[in-house]
């Protein structure tokens, strides 16, 4: 193979910029009235920029977040065993994650290609003030972040690029180290901070309902400072994470936080079934629940009924048996805070980009971690309670078995964000990696593997004449 032809496999990962701009009306965020651009060109945001322009790509990267987050989440939801694709007509679509790891999805040029575009139109623009374009130039890095940490998560110490050449036809990009790609996630994260915190009171474009309590900069600035706490948790700087959740985010532990619709707070990615836009993959027919959240989740007495998340994250269905894989329970909407009993899930159900629980969550992490076990286990009472309706954990902790409590503290708290976040961001995945736990997530049958990390994809190997266990080719084949 030529290294001509080499590149021109790169090149066509590149994803079309056209979307950026051809989108006059982003459905998916509630009929949002943004001026048409009648086929507007890439060339014309590069060159002689508008603000009608600028605002209806920084509008389009609702769509660019929303398209990566929920995709890849339910990629890592697959591979932690917590959701089984079961359909009949198609085996791979189990065999393929108990057999493979993931080897493609999670290297994405065209979201960073139209973040960067945009950024570079904002420089340019003539028309808007300067905290309008501060607004956008907040909002697009925080998205930038989260375009980088999606595929971070995903590669890990195989690393990702970062810094994408005009033209990769010219000059292949290199490939970054984990360091330098976790140091430039955080880098964009507070560069974002500051651009929000000059950007006046409003935004020039219009966010969608998902968004709701977080559309304006000052508002959204809390969004971006829990994404970083998130981050910080999974790079284990649990110190720093503590105080990013101590300042700024929307973490609310107060009687209102505690509520179902408080623990809920948080922006959400939206779907509609309006042409051009995106629905929510999860409602398929063929999505099961692993019974496992069923089959661990705590009681609220001795033999008595279980955790009130079983009933509020999933509903019984008719049992159905694939390839030894056994399932009767499909996704409910635990979203809709109007709900008191499981709903089914649908293609335009809402979900959470990150949310309040979460956060309580994540705090406990971090006590725990920096040797505050009082404070975690304060933290994690929240959320037993109020969340899954069980009686609170003992001060020191020391597990009751009557009531299927784990053995440490560490579990306990595993066990509660696997409950609560079950389904949403890969949290069992992603969990069970960061505490070198992968082998304790439940096989089911010998012949599953589990992966901890997942390869670069091999076009990408070739060009630049990869042969490590970076690449699928070399041999990674999982535990």
């Amino acid at each position: 193979m030529t290294l001509l032809t080499k590149q021109s496999r790169l090149a066509r990962s590149l994803v079309t910029l056209g979307t950026l701009l051809t989108t006059a009306t982003l459905a998916g965020c509630g009929n949002i009235d943004v001026p048409n651009l009648n086929g507007a060109s890439i060339e014309g945001l590069q060159t002689n920029p508008t603000p009608s322009a600028v605002n209806s790509a920084a509008q389009s990267l609702m769509a660019t977040w929303r398209s990566t987050a929920t995709g890849n989440s339910q990629t890592l939801t697959k591979y932690g065993f917590e959701i089984w694709q079961i359909r009949a007509s198609n085996p791979p679509s189990l065999t393929q994650i108990v057999s493979f790891p993931q080897t493609g999805g999670f290297w994405s040029y065209g979201g960073i290609k139209n973040v960067g575009v945009l950024l570079n139109a904002v420089d340019q623009v003539a028309g808007m003030t300067d905290a309008q374009k501060e607004g956008v130039r907040g909002w697009a890095k925080t998205i930038l972040a989260v375009q980088y940490e999606d595929m971070a998560q995903a590669h890990d110490t195989f690393g990702i690029v970062l810094d994408l050449p005009d033209d990769p036809l010219t000059d292949v990009p290199p490939i970054a180290d984990k360091t330098a790609v976790w140091t430039r996630i955080f880098q964009l994260l507070d560069q974002a901070d500051g651009h929000l915190a000059n950007a006046g009171t409003s935004f020039s474009f219009t966010l969608g309902p998902g968004y709701a309590g977080f559309n304006t900069p000052t508002t959204f600035r809390q969004v971006n400072r829990a994404l970083k706490a998130r981050y910080q948790i999974v790079n284990k700087d649990f110190a720093a994470a503590l105080a990013t959740l101590g300042s700024g985010t929307f973490i609310n532990t107060a009687p209102a936080g505690l509520t179902r619709a408080g623990l809920q707070r948080g922006p959400f990615h939206t779907f509609t079934t309006l042409t051009g836009d995106g629905t929510n993959g999860l409602s398929g027919t063929d999505y099961y629940i692993n019974t496992r959240i069923r089959d661990d989740a705590q009681l609220k007495a001795p033999g008595g009924a279980r955790d009130d998340r079983v009933a509020l994250k999933s509903r019984s269905v008719t049992s159905f048996t694939f390839l030894g894989v056994t399932s009767n329970l499909k996704h409910a909407d635990f979203f809709n805070t109007n709900l008191t009993t499981p709903t089914p899930l649908t293609n335009i159900t809402s979900l959470p980009i990150i949310r309040n629980e979460e956060l309580i969550l994540l705090r406990a992490e971090a006590k725990l971690a920096t040797g505050d076990a009082s404070g975690a286990i304060a933290d994690i009472n929240l959320i037993r309670v109020n969340s899954g309706g069980l009686p609170a954990i003992s001060d020191p902790y020391v597990a009751d078995v009557t009531l299927k409590q784990p053995p440490t503290l560490l579990e306990e708290l595993l066990y509660e964000k696997r409950m609560s976040l079950w389904g949403e961001i890969g949290t069992v995945w992603l969990d069970m990696r960061r505490y070198g736990m992968i082998t304790s997530i439940p096989r089911y049958d010998p012949s599953f593997k589990l992966f901890d990390i997942f390869p670069i994809p091999q076009a990408e190997c070739e060009v630049r004449g990869y042969t490590t266990r970076g690449c699928f080719s070399a041999g990674y084949n999982g535990i």
